[in-house]
């Protein structure tokens, strides 16, 4: 949380498009570990149901990019873009700050692996996981392809204000998050 929040609050500083970029990257590299670890802690923590669990990390995440698509369209109203940066990217450091001191700490779960050590092991699973791999990476490039230019889109092609054309854009989210939720609960049938 704190090097997206810290990238994207710097970038929303920058008049330099090469700064802007870079603080955008630094940004990604921290928002590319909000899945990994989440998926680590419904792993550890959650020792039944683990698709439902999954299904309502992914419920929240889809609301608060929803939240953030329909308030950023409130916002171009009324503000620069960089100003939105500003203020979106600080909220980072609040989320940080449950985690920072947080008193209860885990360690790795190791037991399954010590119980089974063939279980991550067997035969199927290297073809499963280089299937899900390229599944995964099709569908972030189509979803990412679509969402960044589609309030383009919109703005240069429908005419639409830009406020109106982001809030489109974060309907996208909305059946995510919406069906999140019962799938996650099916996954676990």
């Amino acid at each position: 949380f704190i090097l997206s929040a810290l990238g994207m609050t710097l970038a929303g500083t920058m008049d330099s498009m090469a700064a802007f970029v870079v603080l955008l990257l630094v940004a990604a590299v921290g928002t590319s570990s909000f899945h990994p670890v989440g998926l680590a802690l419904i792993d550890e923590t959650a020792h039944s149901r683990r698709g439902a669990v999954f299904g309502f990390f992914e419920f929240w995440g889809f609301l608060a990019v929803c939240v953030m698509f329909f308030l950023n369209s409130i916002l171009l109203k009324k503000f620069e873009w960089q100003s939105i940066i500003l203020f979106m990217g600080s909220s980072g450091f609040f989320m940080a700050l449950p985690f920072l001191f947080r008193k209860e700490r885990h360690g790795p779960n190791q037991t399954s692996e010590q119980e089974n050590p063939s279980a991550f092991h067997n035969e199927g699973s290297a073809q499963l996981l280089i299937l899900f791999l390229i599944t995964i990476t099709l569908r972030f490039f189509s979803i990412t392809a679509v969402i960044n230019f589609m309030t383009t889109f919109l703005v240069h092609e429908i005419e639409a204000t830009p406020g109106v054309a982001n809030l489109m854009a974060g309907f996208v989210f909305v059946g995510g998050m919406l069906f999140t939720p019962l799938f996650g609960v099916l996954s676990d049938r």
